[in-house]
């Protein structure tokens, strides 16, 4: 398993660098990754204010990364 970073979370969402985003789905769709409460809570900040989505645009967004065959998050209910 490895951890994995808000820039790397980005690039796989919004797809604006064709190279790194294709290499951050290779390694989010081909590995078990940990993904830190705290890069969770920087991916939110930066989709909303870099981005400027709004929160049901982030949302939706969010809800990609359980999809995907390996991803953990550390949230808690």
């Amino acid at each position: 398993m490895i951890a994995i970073d808000t820039n790397l979370i980005v690039r796989y969402l919004m797809g604006d660098d064709s190279q790194q985003s294709r290499r951050a789905g290779e390694v989010i769709n081909g590995e078990t990754v940990f993904v830190p409460i705290t890069v969770v809570l920087e991916v939110e900040w930066v989709l909303r204010s870099i981005y400027r989505m709004s929160r049901v645009v982030c949302v939706k967004a969010f809800a990609v990364l359980p999809a995907c065959r390996q991803s953990l998050l550390t949230m808690r209910p």
